[in-house]
C-alpha cells in the first residue's frame, strides 16, 4: 500500500509542476505583443489607421502594439530641406550611407525647434 501512496504523491507533484508551467506560459504570452497582418497606412502622411478608425502616428501606433521604443533622428534628405542654412557648406549624398556627423548633430541640438 505504501508504493501506491507515493504513486499519488509523485503524480500530485507533477500536475501542480505541470500547472505552474501552464501559468507561467500563459502569462508569457500575454505579455508578447506583435503586429501581424494589413496595417492600414496613410500614403502621404504615413499615420496608421487603428482598429477603431482613428488615425495616429506611426511611433505612437507601434509603440501601443509592440515592446519597440523609437530613437528619432534626421536623416540626410530631411536635413537639407528643414535646416538648409546648416547645408550650405556641406555636400549631402543621399544614396550612401553615412556614418554620424557630430558636428551637424551638436548644430541640431542646439537649434531651436522649429
Amino acid at each position: 500500500m505504501l508504493g501506491a501512496h507515493t504513486d499519488m504523491t509523485g503524480q500530485k507533484q507533477a500536475e501542480q509542476e505541470l500547472q505552474k508551467t501552464n501559468d507561467a506560459l500563459r502569462k508569457a504570452l500575454e505579455e508578447i505583443k506583435t503586429l501581424q497582418g494589413i496595417i492600414p497606412i496613410c500614403a502621404g502622411c504615413k499615420k496608421i489607421r487603428d482598429d477603431m478608425g482613428y488615425w495616429e502616428q506611426v511611433e505612437s501606433y507601434i509603440s501601443k502594439h509592440t515592446e519597440a521604443i523609437f530613437s528619432h533622428g534626421v536623416c540626410p534628405e530631411c536635413v537639407k530641406k528643414l535646416y538648409p542654412e546648416f547645408c550650405k557648406d556641406m555636400e549631402v549624398d543621399t544614396t550612401k550611407r553615412e556614418q554620424p556627423n557630430k558636428r551637424l548633430q551638436a548644430t541640431l541640438d542646439s537649434a531651436p525647434e522649429p
